[in-house]
């Protein structure tokens, strides 16, 4: 039996319209999904650090709270109970997981001083000395 593309289409759509019509619906299944990938997984309510708006991210961790085990972010979503934005995230802020979890992110401050090429580690208790060095990157400038 040759089936022709306008067959096709006709059995596409009635079989469509038949099941919406008896009430199959995919919300549950979709619900469902998401509750498993953060079932064991410990919320934390935080703030986007992008712009000044502050809106609520909830992070999703996963890992026991042993002293030396550090947490696994999993999971960003944005806050339904926070007045700002309601749940919803910018394209920023729902990138927030991959700006946490990237390899390159920079976990020390770092200095770079008058007439050096690169950046050092620096400290909490080192002082910078008579000049004052914002942000260590392409940006960096040295002011006396």
């Amino acid at each position: 039996m040759e089936v022709s593309r306008r067959t096709f289409i006709k059995t596409t759509l009635i079989g469509g319209a038949g099941v919406s019509v008896f009430g199959f619906s995919l919300a549950p299944v979709y619900a469902q999904t998401q509750g498993l990938k953060i079932a064991r997984t410990t919320e934390t309510r935080s703030t986007c650090p992008y712009c000044s708006v502050s809106c609520g991210v909830i992070i999703h961790t996963l890992g026991d709270k042993a002293k030396n085990a550090i947490p696994q972010v999993v999971h960003v979503e944005g806050d339904p109970d926070h007045p700002i934005n309601r749940g919803t995230l910018c394209p920023k802020g729902a990138s927030l997981q991959q700006d946490i979890v990237n390899e390159r992110r920079l976990v020390k401050p770092q200095v770079r001083r008058s007439g050096s090429d690169h950046c050092n580690n620096r400290s909490a208790s080192a002082g910078i000395g008579k000049e004052r060095t914002v942000k260590c990157g392409r940006s960096a400038i040295n002011h006396r």
